[in-house]
């Protein structure tokens, strides 16, 4: 309490100092603040803790206004760099189950949409050439525990009678076979050349399902505020600005590297253009977040890292409320979240509710 009276008594004599008057008149008007602050403030207004209930005359010496928030200027757009990259759940992988030659390559670009079943290549497989001749021979000799056995073997290279028929039916060179794609999407990359040889199992096309689409976007930290789960962001193909497509923040990875970067993945569901892993991209979003507002400076206090207004809710009733600020300059303090647009708050006189707020109850919230 006499923490509390020292400061009063501090602010009244600055005040009076200025104001003018006699010595005794000084010390009058001193003596019956005192005894106002010796009877204290109502803690506690309609059920709200935490209140600091203030008498005109305070409000009148530590020039307390009140107004209403300001909505945030139009907003601006920003613009970071990027790119697409390969869907975290729909990529799919072509590979051949058994080793040969690639005679022909029937897909050879990125970023062409292929279908379930479409042929991709032709290879030519010594492997599957002897064990085709094999079944040939046991059909030949009518042995049903040689066929057995020999289909056996092809199932193993996942073959079923039918499929064997129809390979020894269509293809004039025994060992000859054309690969098919077991997913629809977008090629997104191509993995041999035409004569090249490929191992059982390698992988000779990648394809991105082209319902989907992602890209990765790297932010500096400071500009990372405004990227939040709702935000929408457009995506634009970096080389022509052509309208790739719309879409919203799924992850944030929060690379952080010496230039103080944040990574985020987008996934992009409003397509417009397709493209593959790799296409360089620029993504754009506003600046503002939806339902900011402005204050003057001097309407925000700061305690620690929080940040607070004070809140009329009554007359001469006031609440401290705890807010997220945006971005802020010289005179005006753009709030993210913490008020609304219909509440009055104490656009100046703010550290006095404070200091008033800490003397009375600490610095709680």
């Amino acid at each position: 309490m006499k923490i509390k009276i020292f400061v009063l008594t501090t602010l009244i004599i600055g005040l009076m100092g200025c104001g003018g008057g006699n010595k005794r008149e000084r010390e009058m008007e001193m003596e019956k603040e005192m005894e106002r602050e010796h009877k204290g403030s109502t803690k506690n207004v309609n059920g709200w803790d935490r209140t600091i209930m203030l008498s005109e005359r305070e409000m009148q010496m530590a020039n307390v206004t009140v107004g209403l928030p300001e909505p945030a200027g139009r907003p601006s757009d920003l613009s970071v760099s990027g790119k697409i990259v390969p869907t975290p759940t729909g990529s799919a992988v072509i590979a051949s189950k058994f080793g040969g030659r690639v005679i022909k390559l029937l897909v050879r670009e990125t970023a062409v949409p292929i279908r379930t079943g479409q042929a991709v290549a032709v290879l030519y497989s010594p492997e599957l050439q002897a064990l085709l001749r094999e079944y040939q021979s046991a059909v030949e000799l009518q042995s049903k525990d040689l066929i057995k056995a020999s289909l056996r073997r092809l199932g193993n290279l996942g073959l079923n009678e039918n499929d064997v028929k129809e390979m020894i039916q269509q293809n004039k060179t025994l060992g000859e076979f054309t690969l098919k794609s077991n997913a629809s999407g977008l090629v997104s990359s191509v993995s041999i050349l035409e004569g090249q040889y490929v191992e059982a199992g390698a992988p000779i096309l990648r394809v991105e399902s082209n319902n989907r689409l992602w890209a990765a976007i790297d932010l500096y930290s400071s500009d990372a505020q405004y990227l939040q789960a709702e935000t929408q962001i457009t995506i634009y193909h970096q080389g022509t600005n052509e309208l790739i497509g719309v879409g919203r923040l799924t992850h944030n990875i929060r690379e952080t590297g010496t230039n103080q970067n944040i990574r985020y993945l987008v996934e992009i569901r409003d397509i417009k253009m397709n493209a593959s892993p790799g296409t360089k991209i620029t993504a754009q979003f506003s600046t503002r977040r939806t339902g900011s507002f402005t204050l003057p400076s001097e309407a925000v206090v700061r305690s620690g890292d929080k940040s607070y207004v004070f809140i009329e809710k009554q007359k001469l009733a006031f609440e401290r409320k705890e807010i997220t600020v945006a971005q802020s300059s010289s005179n005006r303090v753009t709030i993210a979240t913490g008020i609304e647009k219909t509440d009055r708050i104490a656009i100046s006189g703010g550290y006095l509710l404070q200091s008033t707020y800490q003397l009375r109850f600490g610095d709680q919230p």
